[in-house]
Parts: structure tokens; sequence; C-alpha cells
């Protein structure tokens, strides 16, 4: 919500609107950025609206109507070797591991059969998605309904405990020369928060892929292969200048492909472990070591 009144804000172009970030949001305070999060965290604060030459508000890629005070350029969160420059508020070069894939307009009780990588296949629903055996990172926001008016869910905290395979052996965050900017879930805008009288405000369904980065299973047993645009530095079609990680652009019709690592370095990218260390991960890691990597428990059963 908003608070009209506040100085830096016209009341005239004010809305009641949701505040719905990313994990960036969330660590705010511990990027010496206090100021940026309580814009985030006090009502009195909007993220969206109002705007003025000297708060002027977002636009394209970095999302329509945010705030500068909300959304700015943080130095932390952009890597310099990153050439991307289209945002206008909230550069950001960084992902983080948000766990398997799975189809963005999954319902909240429908199951999806995946194979983890110790080989079983399970079916599992969005709800179980979200258990610490798949990733890290996960909805936090409640009470929010989808298309068809059920809630989306929230997964559980997730402890150093829950991490089984080595806290060295499990990615936390990765880079990604086409992430959208860190304050901005899924592609949320100005009218997606904003509250209109009896309607919720939606779970931004790919959150999970703008800002995260998923594993896709494979059926290693049947032969198959991952998909070169589903790993580190991938493309959709290798060989195709149009196709360059430089020259692509996330939206919504290829943001769950999209969601991997990549980066301007040179065969590789930089990776931050659970065990806070970090690691240059190769481009040429054999697919299902890197799959064992983002799975923080990858040989549990969901029914654990």
């Amino acid at each position: 919500m908003v608070d009209p009144n506040h100085p830096d804000a016209d009341p005239q172009s004010l809305r009641p609107h949701r505040k719905i970030g990313t994990w960036a949001v969330a660590i705010l305070p511990w990027l010496d950025a206090q100021p940026t999060y309580e814009h985030w965290t006090e009502d009195r604060y909007p993220i969206v609206g109002g705007g003025t030459s000297e708060n002027p508000l977002s636009t394209g890629v970095s999302g329509e109507g945010y705030s500068w005070l909300a959304a700015p350029n943080l130095a932390i969160m952009q890597c310099p070797s990153n050439p991307s420059s289209e945002a206008t508020h909230g550069r950001n070069s960084y992902i983080v591991n948000t766990g398997v894939y799975l189809p963005p307009n999954a319902k909240t009780n429908e199951a999806v059969e995946i194979i983890q990588p110790s080989g079983q296949r399970v079916a599992i629903t969005l709800t179980e998605s979200m258990s610490p055996i798949f990733g890290i990172f996960h909805n936090q926001l409640p009470d929010t309904a989808g298309p068809d008016g059920e809630i989306s869910p929230t997964g559980p905290p997730i402890r150093m405990s829950d991490i089984t395979d080595g806290q060295g052996q499990t990615v936390l965050v990765s880079e990604n020369v086409q992430a959208m900017p860190w304050h901005r879930a899924g592609f949320s805008d100005q009218d997606s928060l904003t509250i209109v009288k009896d309607q919720r405000v939606l779970y931004p369904s790919l959150s999970r892929f703008t800002n995260g980065m998923v594993w896709h299973d494979v059926d290693w047993d049947a032969g198959e292969e991952p998909q070169s645009v589903h790993q580190i530095n991938g493309v959709s079609d290798p060989g195709n200048a149009s196709a360059d990680i430089f020259v692509v652009t996330m939206d919504p019709s290829n943001a769950t492909d999209l969601a991997r690592p990549s980066s301007a370095h040179a065969d590789g990218v930089n990776c931050g472990m659970a065990d806070g260390s970090t690691r240059f991960v190769s481009d040429s890691i054999d697919a299902r070591v890197w799959q064992a990597m983002m799975t923080p428990a990858g040989q549990d059963s969901p029914s654990e």
C-alpha cells in the first residue's frame, strides 16, 4: 500500500498497490542498501507510481512505473563484464537457484511427472516442487490467487541442515546476462501490482525464471540429452548469431529456457556456493554434475 501524503509523491498519481519483489529485495540491508529496503517494507513509501524529474519512473525491460528510489541501479548487483545496459532501473546480472522446472501454468494441486537426479520418476505438485530437495529459493508471497482463484503455495524455510549433498557442492547464485532487473518479479508492472476492488494481485508465475535458474529433468537412462539452451551459456540455436546470449532479450515466451547461468566471461560463469565460497564453473561441465549441484538433497524422496 502507499501513503498519498508522502512528500516524494504526487497524490493524484498514486494508487494502492502490493509490494511484490524478488530475492534481492530481501537481502538489500546486507548490501548497504537500507534506504532502498525501507521503500519496499514501509507503507509510506511507494514503489510504483508518482514520478518526478528527480525520481523518474522505469520503462521497458525494467517494467513500467517503478520508482527510481525503489529500484536504483546498484553496483553490487551488476557484473562489470556484463555488457547489457537495456534496463533503466535495477540493472542486474545475478540469479538464484529456484529449483526444478515446472510449467509456469501448473496449477497448485496438479501433479507433474519429473525425473530426479537419482533417476527416480516422481509426480509432484507446485507445492511439492518447493521442497528443499529440489532447490533453494521459493515463493514466499502468501494469500495471492491464481487465475482460477486458487491460492499460490509458499515454500518452506530452507536451512543448512536441508543441504545434504554438501554445502560446497550446492550452488546458490550465479550470473545471467539476460536476467530481469533485480526488483522485478516476473514481468510485473505498475498495473499488475495495483490493487483493484474485489480482485487479488496475482502471483507472478514467471518469477521462478526471470530472476532464477532452474534445472530441467532429463531421462538419462533413455539416452536423452539436455537441450543446449538449458545448459550454462546455452543458446536456443547454436551457431545462429541472432540467438547469441548478448542479442536475445528475456521475455515471457523464452524466460523458462533462459533461466540458466550465462556470462560475458570466457567458457563459464562465476557461482556462489552454499558454504559461502565462490567458484568458476565451466560451461563444459557434465550436465548431470550441474544438475546435482542444483539439488540440495537430490537423492532424497519427496515423501521424506
